[in-house]
Parts: structure tokens; sequence; C-alpha cells
């Protein structure tokens, strides 16, 4: 009986040490696209890049203030991320396009995709790629 629940204990520690509570690592550049849903329908496209280095990020977009990136920390978490942006904004655009706040992360070796969802309906969205050249 006793290695029964010996094996129980065992099987219930390694289960609480999976690698899905690691938090997420996506240190590197990536390029890819956002757009931001509104009821239901999906708004323009815009090319970013998004680079990731100890906990710092910075990014430039091919449409001014669409979204709002410059630097800022990031923390990332179990499945999600904690963005903090670092810079001053004029005031003159809608402020929800600045990158911050926590995203929702899926993530593969090669595969980063933010998401923010406000609800079903309502959301953006980071499709990147890692750039494997630099």
């Amino acid at each position: 009986m006793k290695a029964i629940y010996f094996q129980l204990v065992l099987a219930l520690l390694l289960a609480a040490c999976s690698d899905s509570e690691k938090p997420a690592t996506f240190e590197g550049t990536y390029q890819g696209v956002f757009y931001r849903v509104r009821d239901n329908v999906k708004g323009e496209s815009s090319n970013v890049t998004l680079n990731f280095s100890n906990g710092h990020y910075t990014g430039t977009s091919s449409i001014t203030k669409y979204p709002a990136l410059c630097e800022g920390t990031f923390a990332p978490a179990e499945e999600q991320v904690n963005f903090t942006n670092t810079c001053m904004w004029t005031a003159e655009f809608d402020w929800t396009l600045i990158l911050d706040g926590t995203f929702k992360i899926t993530h593969t070796d090669t595969e980063l995709i933010l998401s923010k969802e406000i609800d079903p309906q309502n959301g953006d969205y980071y499709v990147l790629k890692k750039d494997v050249a630099r």
C-alpha cells in the first residue's frame, strides 16, 4: 500500500512541474502583421517588427501609430505577457493602439501570436514570425 501511495504522490509532483507552466520565452526579432477586429470585422493590417531582449521590447509599424509601437518592458507569464509602454505619446490618436497591457500568448519555435480580446467580437492581434536571419 505504501508503494501505491508513493507512486501517486510522485505522479502528482511530476504533473505539478510540467513544462506548460513555464513562462514563454520569445527573445529575438519578430516580423508580421497587426490588425484590429471590431464588431467581428477585421480591420486594416499593418506590417510590424518587434524586438524582444532581456525583458525590453522595441517596435516599428508600417502605418504611423497603427499600432503605436515604440519601446517598453515585457514580463511573460504562463500563457500571457504583460507589456508596459515607456514612451511619451501625443493625444491625437486612439491610445488603445499602444502596445501596453496584458496579451494572450500563442507561441511555437518560429511563430508568436499576441492577442488582446475585449470580447469574442473585438480585439487586437499581432501575428509574428521569428526573423531567423538576425
